[in-house]
């Protein structure tokens, strides 16, 4: 008998350091897991007409990728139409501080990044989760708000592209739907000639 409650003791502490630990990790409402401060990163399924996103520089009217510094204040990013170049898949990258996002970057897979901070990589994400995540945070006059719509427009699914549709729309004030229109122009402009007219 006393065996039998030492085994059931043991069976609950083992359950309760469980989830100790995966609330260590962290995993918020949205399904991403996601607790202490600093950068994560995902992959989600593109949109098939998602062209190439990293970061570059201009030289006398040519291109060339450089890779992106997240921890750098230039956040610009080249989207580049390389002919037949298919994303198939997406990275986002996004920084948290004090539990909330400061950043949020989207890139091709194949672009370099550097970081003086360690990236928790959360592999492939399916796309409602990581929508589920980034649809929290678009808020009214954010600084936030157009990378987070940015981050939007290349999942893949009737989805996202909704989503943005319905913010140039209703959104709640010109800047967002603006911010919305241009992403819509840039990431699905196949989509969404018609219905944008």
């Amino acid at each position: 008998m006393r065996g039998t409650r030492v085994a059931a003791g043991l069976c609950a502490l083992q359950l309760s350091l469980a989830g100790i630990n995966a609330a260590g990790q962290g995993s918020d409402a949205s399904g991403l897991a996601i607790g202490k401060d600093g950068w994560y990163s995902w992959r989600v399924a593109a949109h098939a007409g998602t062209s190439e996103w990293c970061c570059g520089l201009w030289n006398s009217g040519e291109q060339r990728q450089t890779g992106c510094d997240l921890d750098g204040r230039n956040r610009n990013i080249s989207i580049t139409d390389s002919g037949g170049y298919s994303a198939g898949e997406m990275q986002i990258y996004a920084l948290l501080d004090a539990g909330k996002p400061r950043q949020v970057r989207t890139l091709s897979t194949q672009c370099q990044v550097s970081t003086e901070r360690p990236i928790s990589d959360l592999g492939l994400v399916n796309t409602d989760t990581s929508l589920d995540w980034l649809q929290k945070f678009v808020e009214s006059r954010s600084k936030l708000s157009s990378d987070v719509l940015a981050a939007i427009s290349i999942h893949e699914g009737a989805r996202a592209r909704d989503a943005l549709i319905d913010i140039a729309r209703n959104g709640p004030d010109a800047e967002q739907r603006k911010d919305a229109i241009q992403w819509l122009g840039l990431a699905r402009i196949d989509e969404t000639t018609d219905v944008m007219r």
